[in-house]
């Protein structure tokens, strides 16, 4: 029957062609033109590719080099791959060096690498890698076991829905059997669903659709994972083994490292933390050494055991003898991975320790929690129960890991708190400052932190108590830059609160009132720090009395302007006229007081310290204005520069980290937020955890996989194909480290929430579909935080769950003391707005070129005079010259670097000093050099140098002076100039001054190097001698290229 079939179709289908001639015709036509051009392109490309590949094997590059070119000359420039691989091997050094056997670990893992298809299949990477599809499978068979619940429970499609999850059971059953159960398996060829009847519901008929198509999602994801996995091993097999032959010149490269490291940390006599550990480790391997540490410790005490790594475990082992050895710890609270640390030490000792004496040791529970409510451990216990469900989760929250009371407090206890903020669908990233949160992120943080604001101010006066501010602690997991935009909005809100964060003090109101005064004394001309300086604390003026300076004087910088007007009569010219005579005064002062002793008496002469003490705060923004202080004697201390240095010190120093605020003390009243890693150890009565919407930072793949039981692992790199590719043993470290990432996460909030005494709140932001995953009841397909608390939240007594729309932001608390609003007025400093009126007056255009200005350096007016004399083109310095495009300038140290390195060098080396190169060493250490400026110092110059005559005299001087800053007031008539400088040395000898300018310029003429610097040398003598009434003697021209001393008339 079937034949005949088949026979007549045959001749149906020839029928139907010779009919219709002409589209037959033309269907033919079509095809064979389609396939004439695939096969002509197709051609094309592999004669482009043969030709192409030929090329490369043929071009290459020959380069000579003289015979006596230098090392140097001959060096190759690093490549783009440079970089990575020099990281690559930093990484392995650092894993390696956390071992007690590194280079034998190394060995036994590149040889596991060289492996075949049958051992890869029973390998340590296959079996984690099963361990994952089988746990994709159990959830998939979960999602189909929620479908059937719902079909059974509506009456729809139950027969259909059973057997979908009967196939989905099957796989469960054979990806936890293995590889070879998997590979007998194909995908599951999906049937139809039924169509819906009448009387059926068209939501549950929705609902039904919506959980088949994630059950079918979850099935379909893992059945491919597993094809995947099983399928090819021969060839993953041969990609493994190349990637091995590549890792093995890495782990050349690191063992290289490793030993011109150790000889550079032994010639300057330097041990790290890894060769303490090693050396240790070593000495105690001598049985002798061993026998000896034994004998002598009768007993060894180990506090947090969670923490150890595999070296420090080696180390114990050498000193203990098995019987007396004392392990304390909390596995659950093992939150350093990231550093090394191994739980699963402590998990291996429980599991060998019983609770009864002898054996191999006892294991003792010390559940018993002094710290806690009732009411917060039973939530604890609640949470940790489901999480820690054995597994992926690595441990198990049995009734020996669970707290129990150890004391009892004094009043009932309150419920663990939960809000849910309102959605928020942006994935925010790790940020590293508060800048860098995207708006969405950034408005969530806000929507938590007005819900903690809120619960702050009702807890002030809790009916158990009043609470004070420094006895609350908001922990974040990811701080960084979620803190600062946290504190400002409860700042907003008039809570004190402070970040342990990296918070800048720099970017407070009352440090940047001192900067800018402190920029007004260095440089009256800057009109930005003069007009914050005029409202600050020295004179604390209005708007109104800036726009009618202004208005007086609408032509040229503001400075002026001040000048001109404080020769009134009114009341505001004199204000102008003390202001003034301050900073003058302040500024004769900062050449000859430390800066710290400056910064002082400027907070006692404008009451700026006690203003900051009367706000919000009062404490913290004193603490910050004594930090400033501290660093200003720091940096005097380690560089010996002025106000102008500091104040460039200050830019760099915000412009890279911030100036780290200070400590708190136990008198500071505020609001603490921190990190969850920074409070381990720590407690307060009243704990706020936000963030916990926030996705879990799944480990990404690197290019370098280390894991300490599977080796090391690296891609596949394919130059024929110029592709990248993943090998087996790569994916199975990378899916371990996502596996201990869930687990240490749950570890992190197990941190966080014991670290409560009487109340718990905690605060988070879903996103869509988060919810749907809270039914779930799997802990290690946990995405947030969130995930765990949810469900315990709804489910379980002693919980408060409250969930909050979008809110607003709301308005400033005002500021109801007298001393904390006229503080706040001053220090804000907001801009003068443009007002109508004064619209006009305020713009005003920059002085002619040929204006005098204010202040002016001695080598810029020493400039000027020459050219006035027409010795324009024999006085012009490099400076002067336009700077070279960048990608047209040399790498390495301008002339101009280098001689401020020379400068620097003979500022700070010792009289005295034999030994340069122990001085440069010195000078990177303390931060005064770079490493690439001391590199270009030349010490044999420079030795000479100090081996000369004038450094003889400066030896026997009665005082001497180096890098000694002034300011001089010129007064030629016509104008008034502030001229400010710095002598590089100058010594009384004989009673009088002998003044030493140091140059490190190339000499050409020696003559024309004189004359151009002797305008220069006769303003610095003339600044000597009317500062402090002696004359100078002799002025000495020291060219560093020609080692000698020229005296000038």
């Amino acid at each position: 029957m079937a034949v005949r079939t088949w026979l007549y179709l045959c001749r149906l289908g020839f029928k139907n062609l010779w009919h219709n001639k002409v589209y037959t015709a033309a269907s033919v036509l079509t095809m064979a033109a389609c396939i004439f051009l695939f096969g002509i392109f197709y051609i094309a490309v592999l004669n482009l590719d043969g030709v192409l590949t030929k090329t490369e094997e043929d071009v290459y590059v020959a380069v000579f080099f003289e015979e006596t070119a230098a090392p140097e000359e001959t060096a190759v420039p690093e490549t783009a791959d440079q970089p990575q691989e020099a990281e690559q091997t930093e990484a392995l050094y650092d894993f390696l060096m956390a071992r007690p056997d590194p280079w034998p670990w190394l060995d036994g893992a590149l040889a596991e690498l060289d492996t075949t298809p049958q051992a890869l299949r029973e390998s340590p990477w296959m079996r984690v890698l099963c361990e994952g599809v089988a746990e994709d499978a159990r959830r998939a068979a979960a999602a189909y076991e929620r479908l059937v619940r719902f079909a059974r429970e509506t009456g729809i499609f139950e027969d259909f829905a059973q057997r979908e999850a009967a196939e989905a059971e099957a796989f469960r059953r054979a990806a936890e059997e293995g590889p070879e159960a998997l590979a007998l398996r194909g995908e599951t060829v999906f049937a139809r669903r039924p169509s819906a009847k009448k009387d059926m519901p068209a939501e549950a008929v929705s609902r039904f659709a919506a959980l088949r198509d994630e059950a079918k999602k979850k099935l379909t994801e893992a059945q491919q994972r597993a094809q995947r996995l099983v399928g090819g091993l021969e060839e993953r097999c041969e990609d493994i083994g190349q990637s091995g032959r590549m890792l093995e010149g890495l782990a050349e490269a690191a063992r290289a490292f490793h030993e011109r490291f150790a000889v550079l940390k032994e010639e300057r006599n330097l041990l790290d933390f890894h060769d303490l550990e090693h050396c240790a480790l070593r000495a105690l391997r001598e049985e002798s050494v061993a026998d000896a540490a034994r004998r002598r410790y009768l007993h060894v005490f180990v506090d947090e055991y969670q923490d150890s790594s595999l070296i420090q475990e080696a180390i114990l082992g050498c000193v203990s003898n098995g019987r007396n050895l004392f392990l304390v710890g909390d596995v659950k609270q093992s939150i350093y991975r990231f550093r090394l640390a191994e739980p699963g030490l402590f998990l291996q000792k429980l599991a060998d320790y019983g609770d009864r004496p002898g054996g191999g040791g006892r294991s003792i529970a010390l559940n018993a929690n002094f710290r806690s409510h009732p009411t917060v451990l039973r939530c604890i216990n609640g949470v940790f129960r489901r999480v820690f469900c054995g597994g992926a989760m690595e441990l198990t929250y049995g009734p020996q890991e669970e707290l129990t009371r150890g004391v009892t407090q004094g009043w009932r206890g309150a419920p663990v708190e939960l809000h849910l903020a309102g959605r928020c669908d942006e994935e925010d990233e790790d940020a590293e400052g508060a800048d860098a949160l995207t708006p969405e992120a950034r408005e969530a943080v806000r929507q938590e932190a007005e819900i903690i604001a809120d619960r702050i101010i009702a807890l002030r006066n809790a009916p158990e108590r009043h609470y004070r501010l420094s006895e609350m602690v908001v922990l974040l997991r990811a701080a960084r830059g979620k803190a600062e935009a946290l504190t400002e909005v409860l700042r907003r809100r008039g809570i004190a609160a402070r970040s342990d964060v990296g918070e800048d003090a720099l970017g407070r109101p009352e440090t940047q009132a001192v900067v800018a005064l402190l920029k007004a004394i260095d440089n009256l001309r800057q009109d930005v720090p003069l007009l914050a300086a005029l409202r600050g604390p020295a004179l604390g003026l209005e708007d109104s009395a800036l726009a009618a300076i202004r208005t007086a004087h609408p032509e040229g910088p503001f400075a002026e302007a001040m000048l001109a007007y404080a020769q009134g009569e009114d009341a505001l010219a004199g204000a102008l006229r003390g202001f003034i005579e301050k900073i003058r005064r302040w500024a004769l002062e900062a050449q000859v007081m430390p800066l710290d002793a400056l910064l002082r008496r400027i907070y006692e002469q404008t009451g700026l310290y006690a203003q900051a003490g009367a706000m919000p705060e009062g404490e913290t923004r004193q603490a910050n204005l004594r930090a400033l202080c501290e660093y200003a004697a720091a940096y005097q201390t380690a560089q010996g520069g002025g106000l102008g240095g500091f104040l460039r010190y200050l830019e760099r120093v915000r412009s890279h980290e911030g100036l780290a605020a200070p400590m708190l003390g136990e008198r500071d009243d505020l609001v603490r937020v921190m990190s969850i890693h920074k409070s381990k150890g720590l407690e307060f009565p009243i704990v706020f955890v936000a963030g916990l919407g926030a996705r879990f930072r799944a480990p990404r793949m690197e290019s370098l996989e280390k894991h300490a039981d599977l080796g090391i692992a690296a891609p596949l790199i394919d130059p024929a194909l110029r592709a990248v590719r993943p090998t087996l043993a790569q994916e199975a470290i990378a899916a371990q480290r996502r596996r201990e990432g869930i687990a240490e996460e749950a570890r992190i909030l197990y941190v966080a929430l014991t670290r409560a005494e009487s109340r718990l709140i905690l605060v988070g932001t879903p996103r869509s579909g988060d919810e749907e995953r809270w039914d779930a009841g799997d802990p290690a397909g946990a995405q947030c935080a969130l995930d765990w608390l949810a469900p315990v939240a709804r489910d379980e007594a002693g919980w408060s769950l409250s969930r909050h729309g979008l809110r607003q932001p709301l308005p400033a608390l005002p500021e109801s003391d007298r001393a904390a609003e006229f503080a706040g007025r001053i220090l804000q400093m907001p801009m003068p707005p443009l007002i109508s009126d004064s619209l006009r007056a305020l713009a005003w255009t920059p002085p002619a070129p040929d204006a005098r200005p204010l202040k002016q350096s001695v080598s810029s007016l020493a400039r000027v005079q020459a050219k006035e004399g027409e010795r324009e083109d024999a006085l012009r310095t490099m400076e002067d010259l336009p700077r070279r495009p960048l990608f047209l300038e040399a790498r390495g140290l301008t002339p101009a670097e280098r001689g401020e390195a020379i400068h620097a060098f003979l500022r700070a080396v010792p009289l005295d000093a034999q030994d340069l190169q122990a001085v440069c060493r010195n000078l990177v250490e303390r931060g005064v050099l770079s490493s690439e400026q001391a590199a270009a110092l030349p010490l044999g110059k420079l030795r000479r140098c100090m081996d000369g005559p004038l450094w003889q005299r400066m030896r026997r001087a009665e005082t001497i002076r180096r890098e000694w800053a002034f300011n001089l007031r010129m007064d030629d008539g016509a104008a008034c100039t502030l001229l400010q400088g710095v002598i590089d040395c100058c010594f009384l000898e004989e009673g009088a001054w002998v003044l030493v300018d140091y140059k490190s310029d190339h000499v050409w003429d020696v003559d024309a190097l004189l004359a151009r610097y002797a305008p220069q040398l006769a303003l610095y003598a003339r600044a000597l001698t009317q500062i402090t009434g002696l004359p100078v003697r002799e002025k000495n021209l020291f060219l560093l290229e020609k080692e000698t001393g020229y005296i000038l008339p």
